[in-house]
C-alpha cells in the first residue's frame, strides 16, 4: 500500500475508535464514573422594566429561591456572569430529568417576573468533581 492509502486507513480506524467512545449511552457513561446533572443557563428575560425597588425585591427573592434549592441538596453550583450581556448566570442542578429542573426553575421569582429566561441542558461530569 502506498503512503496515502496507509494514512487514510489509519485515520479511518482512529476515527472509528474515537467515535465509538462517544457513542456510549448516558447510562454507559454513568457506569464509568460520570454523573448527569442539569445545566441551567439564565438569560435576560423580556420584562426588565421594573423600578429599582421592585428589581431589588425580585433579586432578593431569586437568591432566597436558590438558597432553598441548595439547602435541599438540589443545587450544586450557581452564580452570575460578570459581564452585562444576555447571559446572566448559571446553575448546576442535581436532578435526574429536564422536567424536574424546569419545574424548579419555573418557581424562581426572577423567571416568574420575566427578568430571566432559561435554557436547560443535561450535562455530565465525574462523580465527586469539584472546581479548583
Amino acid at each position: 500500500m502506498n503512503y496515502i492509502k496507509k494514512t487514510t486507513v489509519a485515520i479511518l480506524l482512529f476515527s472509528a475508535a474515537f467515535l465509538k467512545s462517544y457513542a456510549q449511552t448516558p447510562t454507559d457513561s454513568i457506569d464509568n464514573g460520570l454523573k448527569q446533572y442539569m445545566f441551567v443557563m439564565y438569560t435576560k428575560g423580556s420584562n426588565r422594566t421594573q423600578d429599582s425597588t421592585t428589581t431589588n425585591r425580585i433579586q432578593e427573592q431569586h437568591l432566597n429561591h436558590l438558597d432553598s434549592l441548595h439547602a435541599l441538596g438540589l443545587l450544586n453550583v450557581a452564580g452570575p456572569f460578570m459581564e452585562d450581556g444576555d447571559w446572566r448566570g448559571l446553575l448546576v442542578l442535581d436532578v435526574p430529568t429536564k422536567e424536574e429542573a424546569e419545574a424548579l426553575v419555573k418557581k424562581d421569582p426572577a423567571v416568574i417576573a420575566g427578568r430571566l429566561n432559561y435554557v436547560i441542558l443535561p450535562w455530565m461530569t465525574q462523580k465527586g468533581n469539584c472546581f479548583r
